[in-house]
């Protein structure tokens, strides 16, 4: 009978820890999308972070991390993102966040491939609709660069070249 009881203390002294670890996730998680939704992107870093010291493997934490670091520029956002989309890979909003990293940085190739699985995953929803605007954005763009030319046509001066002929006046003038 004792054994039994100290049994179940011990299950739950680990359920409220663990639920407390919940609590705290939460938490962590709720301000962090309040930062970015104030757009404290190193607020919302902080919070992410121990939000994913509970949940290491969270894909949402990975995911709001990921547009932070996005939005403040830092590389590792690239990374984190891919993390997210191995945690979930049929996250529509991981494929439409990894689109718009790579339209930012003009690999507008990949940009494509993101945005065309958002439409294959997401159907006739929100994010379709904003991944449709951007292929647009990147089909007009190559349509425009089809017809770009240039036209180079040179001459070149070089003050500091002396002619030939100046060179063989200047000797024969040495030696008379």
């Amino acid at each position: 009978m004792r054994k039994l009881a100290s049994l179940t203390a011990l299950l739950l002294i680990l359920s409220s820890t663990a639920d407390a670890k919940d609590s705290d996730y939460e938490k962590a998680m709720a301000r962090a999308v309040a930062a970015i939704e104030n757009q404290s992107y190193s607020e919302a870093t902080v919070e992410l972070n121990d939000a994913l010291a509970i949940k290491n493997d969270d894909s949402q934490a990975l995911l709001y991390l990921g547009i932070a670091q996005a939005r403040t520029g830092d590389m590792n956002a690239e990374s984190t993102l891919k993390s997210a989309l191995r945690s979930d890979p049929s996250n529509s909003r991981i494929h439409y966040e990894l689109g718009n990293l790579y339209m930012k940085r003009a690999s507008f190739e990949e940009a494509k491939d993101y945005y065309e699985e958002v439409i294959r995953n997401d159907g006739e929803g929100e994010l379709s609709e904003s991944a449709r605007n951007a292929l647009k954005m990147i089909n007009s763009r190559k349509e425009s660069k089809r017809w770009d030319a240039k036209i180079l046509t040179g001459f070149q001066y070089d003050d500091n070249v002396v002619p030939k002929s100046c060179i063989l006046n200047l000797c024969c003038e040495m030696y008379l």
